[in-house]
């Protein structure tokens, strides 16, 4: 998965400030997105990070839909909205964005300091600079694509996750219902149990570092496996595909 960002400072768990946005984003820990609501953090990262995904069946049949920018309908949606998607984004901004207040204009989202009384504008997203917003908070937040890293669904484990991957990409704006599974949990029971650590230490990772410990804990599950087998007398690896390094740089 190659990053147009800083992969280091993404990992350092730091704020990382967004191109041309004249904004810093934090980074939250699993814990408060829990506490905030993780259903409701993945349809704004969705929203922002895929927008296409989302609004091209909208534009389909619509002339009029297709002058107006991906950035321009969301914005609209969001404004209009009283339901789930404006509650998802006004938590995700009151999350990632806690030193500034969020208004929306006709063209814009602007933010202001939360100390300023006067609200003056110090950044703003509007469309000119909403792909350099997507794409931070796509690679921030967005659980890693199996396809991008290679992620072969080889034995049940793998294809458990691949199918809780996939679950993840194709939710979108819907409620949560009583039988919704948390991503984030099933990420941390398995790097918790198969690491031998306190569950809690994951729950105070950023999205960024559990999925980078989640995508290197797997490549190396596979690497041994591969190689216990090549060790093994009379066995054989000739109908297996050789694992990729698990030390290799996951985002070149």
């Amino acid at each position: 998965m190659r990053l147009q960002g800083d992969s280091g400072l993404y990992l350092s768990g730091s704020q990382v400030k967004i191109p041309t946005c004249g904004i810093f984003i934090i980074q939250p820990t699993i814990k408060d997105i829990v506490q905030f609501g993780e259903n409701e953090f993945f349809t704004a990262i969705k929203m922002i990070g895929s927008p296409e995904d989302f609004f091209s069946s909208v534009k389909e049949g619509n002339s009029e839909l297709n002058e107006f920018s991906n950035f321009q309908i969301l914005l609209e949606v969001i404004k209009t909205d009283e339901g789930l998607i404006k509650d998802s984004f006004d938590k995700f901004f009151e999350l990632c964005f806690p030193i500034y207040n969020v208004f929306y204009t006709q063209n814009s989202i602007n933010f202001s300091l939360q100390e300023d009384e006067n609200n003056t504008v110090i950044g703003m997203i509007q469309m000119y600079n909403f792909e350099n917003f997507s794409t931070v908070v796509k690679e921030l937040f967005d659980p890693p694509d199996s396809r991008e890293n290679k992620f072969n669904p080889a034995n049940e484990l793998a294809e458990k996750i691949a199918k809780k991957l996939e679950a993840a990409r194709q939710r979108t704006n819907k409620k949560s219902s009583d039988n919704f599974q948390s991503l984030f949990s099933f990420y941390t029971s398995i790097l918790s149990i198969g690491l031998q650590m306190d569950v809690n230490i994951f729950y105070n990772y950023t999205p960024f570092q559990l999925y980078d410990a989640f995508t290197r804990y797997i490549s190396k599950q596979e690497c041994d496996l591969y190689q216990k087998i090549a060790l093994q007398p009379f066995a054989s690896t000739e109908n297996m595909d050789e694992p990729d390094n698990w030390q290799r740089n996951l985002y070149n």
